[in-house]
Parts: structure tokens; sequence; C-alpha cells
């Protein structure tokens, strides 16, 4: 099986609704609750390695926010 993460920004609030069987739960989470809620090791250090990145990623929305 292949897990894929995605990053990125919405103002959309609502629930989610996977349609494939397999997916138990999808939701919102901020990073601390995603890495509380993660339960493979594997996904954690995944989440903790990318850290910086998700940090910028941040950063330059804040950033383009100013903008609009």
């Amino acid at each position: 099986m292949e897990i894929h993460m995605f990053l990125f920004k919405t103002n959309y609030t609502g629930s989610l609704s996977p349609r494939d069987k397999s997916v138990k739960e999808a939701g919102w989470f901020t990073y601390e609750e995603a890495l509380e809620r993660l339960t493979d090791e594997k996904d954690r250090e995944f989440l903790k390695n990318n850290l910086e990145k998700i940090s910028e990623f941040q950063e330059e929305w804040s950033l383009s926010r100013k903008y609009i």
C-alpha cells in the first residue's frame, strides 16, 4: 500500500468524506495534532523531517496574503 501526504492551504473547514473504503479517516489537523494522531513511526518521522518545509510554506502564505 502506498501512502500519499499532501500539504496545502484552504479556507474550507467542512468535513472530509474519503471515497476510498481503505481510508479509515481524513481530517484537518495542525502540525501538532497530526504528530499526535499518527500511529506509524515512519509517518511521524516524515512529518518531523518536513517541518522546516511546512514552516517555509506557512511564511510564504502569510507574506502572499499581504499583497492580495
